[in-house]
């Protein structure tokens, strides 16, 4: 659905904010692969454009986050998705430090596939 919409409107950026890593697997199939996603991607120049979002800063570990997004309790209560696993071990907490306060948020920047005019 997610794709069907991109080819429908063509962006050349999506943005969210998130704690969930569905929702980077989602983009990652939508625009082509992990390397389309920031931070996956690990991007200087998504990294950059993430800062510009408003409540964006970086942490520690180089990542761009939304510190108290979701405010002291968070967003999920006792079921956050941040535990769930992220790739072939480690959740995407483990992955992605910043997301051990429940309040926080990764910024997260995707580049879908341009889609070549058809002649």
């Amino acid at each position: 659905m997610l794709a069907d919409y991109m080819r429908l409107t063509n962006p050349e950026l999506v943005f969210a904010h998130t704690r969930n890593p569905a929702i980077l697997r989602l983009l990652a199939a939508a625009c082509g692969g992990e390397e389309a996603v920031y931070p996956l991607n690990n991007s200087r120049q998504h990294a950059e454009l993430a800062l510009q979002i408003p409540g964006a800063s970086v942490e520690s570990d180089g990542v761009v986050y939304h510190v108290n997004r979701y405010g002291n309790t968070g967003l999920y209560g006792m079921s956050d998705p941040a535990e769930r696993q992220f790739g072939a071990s480690a959740s995407l907490k483990e992955r992605f430090p910043g997301l051990n306060e429940v309040g926080t948020a990764l910024v997260v920047i995707a580049e879908p596939q341009r889609m070549e005019a058809q002649l």
